[in-house]
């Protein structure tokens, strides 16, 4: 029996001892081949305007939309179609060259070529998944071993505003919406008003409300933009001691992204605030240096910078060290497939799983406007009433894109 009949049964829970006589005739059918590749490019249905990005030098401004994104598709000799995040045509050319007329479920044995790639072939990978998990008839969170059928998102702001103030309303915004957690960017250029911000919402959302803070001073990665300026060490510990006096659930890389020693002093004087960090590392050797030298509690990977099989290798070292890897949000549909990670960790297998944020979604109305983002999907998943996200149960990725909304492939 060939390994993708072995997997198809295991993903559709049949017991061992009925493969043979169950799966005969999938047995000895051919294996689903790799027949093209394109890239599809979806009409924008709204614009919901440009916001500048406070926390680069100079301030990015970035367009915010409903539908407008590109993905990646994989078609085959037998009808499946992965979809995935978007790549460019020369990207596209690379692509096809390496995996047409492959088969898809050498996934494993694709993804170390497309690691080496850089943050493009995440693209591929994703939609590589999601094309197993159609031809296994299952969503990807079954294949990868089950565990929650909801996780808890938290609404990530994006610190637009000059204002306290502002992104004080903001953040009750998010908590309005139905989010039970949310997530500042302490950006401002003074200690004074980044303590005043996260004391405002505090007193706005009250003493339960989870609360995260972003201080964005890891670092560039891939961009050609400079951060406006990075904390040293007393600027570090000061502010994340007045916020550990907050209640904060974490605080998000004070420091630069390769200041293991820095990381590691800070993080030794919390005893109830944690640190997290790690969204735009791409080795495995990174993230066990931050475990190893004991720099973060949270990793906050992102599967559309490392792919879903690193992004797995690195969820499970951690839970070996007693460490969470919670999502940082990315394109569209790698955040789709954030929410079958999430929910298959190991943590959510031994039932250690808490109340605090699973993943990551990006909430600022009425820009980054994740009820109106996400209305692109047909039947998509959406906030509960006690703020979780569904994890879907169709097949692979299990969302759908109306046909009518593709503009155009290539």
């Amino acid at each position: 029996m060939d390994r993708r009949t072995l997997l198809t049964a295991f993903a559709a829970g049949l017991p061992a001892f009925a493969l043979p006589g169950t799966l005969m005739a999938q047995s000895v059918a051919p294996p689903l081949r790799i027949t093209d590749i394109k890239v599809a490019r979806l009409r924008t249905v709204r614009d919901l305007g440009v916001y500048e990005s406070r926390f680069h030098e100079p301030p990015a401004r970035f367009p915010a939309r409903v539908g407008g994104f590109t993905m990646t598709e994989i078609h085959t000799d037998q009808g499946p179609v992965g979809i995935g995040p978007g790549i460019d045509a020369q990207q596209l050319e690379r692509a096809k060259e390496r995996l047409i007329g492959r088969d898809p479920f050498d996934v494993g044995l694709h993804a170390r070529w497309l690691q080496v790639q850089g943050r493009w072939g995440t693209g591929v990978e994703i939609a590589l998944w999601d094309l197993v998990g159609k031809a296994c008839n299952q969503p990807l969170a079954k294949l990868w071993g089950g565990g929650m059928d909801r996780v808890l998102p938290y609404g990530a702001t994006l610190g637009i505003g000059d204002g306290v103030a502002e992104r004080i309303r903001c953040a009750t915004q998010v908590r309005n919406d139905g989010f039970k957690a949310v997530k500042m960017r302490s950006s401002f250029p003074t200690m004074r008003e980044d303590i005043a911000l996260i004391e405002g919402v505090r007193k706005a959302l009250g003493d339960d409300f989870v609360i995260l803070t972003d201080a964005n001073k890891a670092g560039p990665y891939g961009a050609a933009t400079q951060l406006l300026s990075l904390w040293d060490y007393p600027r570090a510990i000061e502010t994340a001691l007045a916020y550990q006096d907050l209640g904060l659930y974490w605080l998000e890389e004070p420091l630069g992204r390769h200041d293991y020693e820095g990381l590691a002093r800070l993080r030794s004087q919390l005893h109830q605030m944690r640190l997290a960090g790690g969204e735009g590392n791409t080795a495995l050797s990174e993230f066990r240096t931050y475990v190893d030298q004991g720099c973060y509690d949270i990793l906050n990977t992102d599967c559309s910078v490392v792919g879903p099989t690193l992004y797995r290798q690195i969820e499970a070292m951690a839970f070996t060290h007693n460490r969470r890897v919670v999502p940082h949000a990315g394109h569209i549909l790698a955040v789709v497939c954030h929410i079958h990670l999430a929910a298959t960790q190991p943590q959510a297998a031994y039932g250690t799983f808490d109340l605090t944020p699973h993943m990551e979604v990006q909430h600022n109305p009425p820009f980054q406007d994740f009820h109106q983002i996400w209305s692109i999907f047909a039947d998509g998943p959406k906030l509960d009433k006690e703020g979780y996200l569904p994890v879907p149960k169709r097949p692979g990725l299990g969302v759908v894109i109306p046909a009518d909304l593709i503009e155009e492939r290539f």
